[in-house]
C-alpha cells in the first residue's frame, strides 16, 4: 500500500529535522574537541539524508545495510550535480563503523570537520533534489 503525499511529506519533514538536528550536534562536538561523537553524528546526518529521498518509494528504513543498497540503486540511475554521494557514504560508513567498533583510531580535529561539511553538502543536494521533484 503505497503512502500519500502528505504522510511522505510528514516523514520527509522528520528525516529533515533529523538531519539538521545531527548536524548542528555535531558541530558543537567538534568545538568540544569530541571528534569520534562527531563523526558518529555525521554519519546519521548523512544516514538520515538519504533516508529522506528514499522514503517516497516507501524505502524508509533503520537498517544501514538495506538503506546503503538502496542508496548504491538510487545514486547509480541519477545525476548528481559534482558530488560523488555514494562515494561519500561508502567512506563515511566505514570510518563510522571502525568509530563505533572502538579500533582505537585517534580521530582528527580535520577528519571530524571531512565528515561534517561532507554530510552537510549531502544534505544540502538531497535538498536542492527534492524541491526540483516538488515543483
Amino acid at each position: 500500500m503505497s503512502q500519500n503525499h502528505y504522510e511522505i511529506e510528514k516523514i520527509r519533514q522528520f528525516r529533515l529535522q533529523q538531519s539538521m538536528d545531527k548536524l548542528k550536534l555535531s558541530s558543537i562536538k567538534i568545538a568540544e574537541g569530541l571528534y569520534n561523537e562527531a563523526v558518529i553524528l555525521s554519519f546519521v546526518s548523512l544516514f538520515n539524508s538519504i533516508r529522506l529521498l528514499l522514503c517516497e518509494n516507501g524505502d524508509d528504513s533503520d537498517n544501514y545495510d538495506k538503506i546503503f543498497g538502496l542508496a548504491e540503486q538510487y545514486f547509480t540511475s541519477t545525476m548528481w550535480g559534482s558530488l560523488d554521494i555514494l562515494e561519500i557514504l561508502k567512506d563515511a560508513r566505514g570510518f563510522n563503523e571502525n568509530v563505533l567498533n572502538g579500533t582505537g583510531k585517534i580521530i582528527t580535529r580535520q577528519e571530524a570537520e571531512k565528515y561534517y561539511k561532507n554530510a552537510e553538502a549531502v544534505l544540502r543536494e538531497v535538498q536542492l533534489k527534492i524541491n526540483e521533484q516538488l515543483t
